[in-house]
């Protein structure tokens, strides 16, 4: 076998190895640890990249430095799992190109030993900047988002109210949006698409809760589409009208990530002072938070509590949810 064939064949070797891991981790995690709302932990990828890359690396030792850039279609992979966009794009390029080097005979220690300890410290920083929660037997989340049969491994920010990220969406004639130029006022908001058929289930439900509080000068509803063909979301409001400010996102991967959530229907409360928190049900909002600024300042200014159910009490917790 000449050298070329075992090149090619080194190369796609590499390939299946990080696609491999990939899916190991994906089961791992998801199906044996059972980690909450994995698909926005930024450290997921990170990790999947360093290992993946990591092996493929050792594959390709022998391999010339230039053609392991062949290597990188892998990262195809972020696409589907809602985690290919800017500027986590960047750390996994970073992430899997220093795995890669770090493998090299060719290379000194001096160039090998800073990218490790880069790559622990970046991935130490995300590990531990978002919650880590198992989900145990019977888990749930009641309407205020408290969590029932969890394990919180850690929570460094459970005390911190999030604040608004900046980030720029489009309204239907193409104009930019900012979230923070409704500075002062209290804001709905519901994340929805087209093609989410619990969606638009719910839209009548919510139209008419928009419309006993449309004349409160002080609360803004603001309906984002998650829609990736603009078009259909225009038509759509053309055919339906909408109570509200319309908007889209220029990224369903960066807006998932940056007001962590995963699916949708979800919806957001933002308080005067751009502090934000989700809610599992707009009538939640509408009976215990917009009619009472007290509590929705402790709304979003407290934790989420961990309850532990026995089997017994299990249906009323998944009912709830619900």
């Amino acid at each position: 076998m000449n050298n070329t064939v075992k090149t090619i064949l080194r190369l796609f070797l590499g390939v299946l190895s990080i696609l491999f891991t990939t899916a190991l981790l994906i089961l791992l995690f998801t199906e044996v640890i059972n980690i909450n709302r994995l698909s926005i932990l930024k450290w997921f990828p990170l990790m999947i990249c360093f290992i993946g890359f990591y092996l493929a690396g050792l594959i390709n030792r022998k391999t010339k430095l230039t053609l392991t850039l062949f290597l990188f279609i892998a990262l195809i992979i972020f696409i589907p799992l809602k985690q290919f966009y800017f500027p986590l794009l960047l750390l996994i390029i970073l992430f899997s190109a220093l795995s890669i080097l770090i493998t090299r005979r060719d290379l000194s220690k001096k160039i090998k030993i800073p990218s490790l300890v880069l790559l622990i410290v970046l991935f130490g920083f995300y590990l531990f900047s978002q919650p880590l929660i198992i989900e145990n037997k019977g888990y749930g989340s009641d309407l205020a988002n408290n969590l029932y049969n969890a394990t919180v491994l850690w929570d460094f920010t459970a005390n911190t109210p999030l604040s608004l990220p900046n980030e720029i969406f489009t309204d239907k004639n193409g104009n930019e949006i900012r979230l923070e130029n409704f500075e002062g006022k209290t804001l709905y908001i519901t994340f929805w698409a087209t093609w989410c058929g619990p969606c638009l289930g719910e839209k009548p439900e919510l139209e008419k809760f928009k419309n006993k509080f449309q004349d409160n000068p002080d609360i803004v509803f603001i309906d984002i589409s998650l829609d990736s063909d603009i078009e259909n979301w225009r038509t759509y409001l053309s055919n339906n009208e909408q109570i509200g400010i319309q908007l889209i996102t220029r990224n369903d991967d960066k807006t998932r990530a940056n007001y962590q959530f995963s699916g949708i229907p979800y919806h957001m409360i933002v308080d005067s002072e751009g502090k934000f928190k989700g809610c599992q049900s707009p009538r939640f909002i509408q009976n215990e938070l917009l009619t009472n600024p007290v509590k929705l300042n402790e709304y979003i200014n407290t934790s989420y509590k961990v309850f532990r159910t026995t089997k017994t009490d299990e249906k009323e917790t998944i009912m709830r949810v619900r």
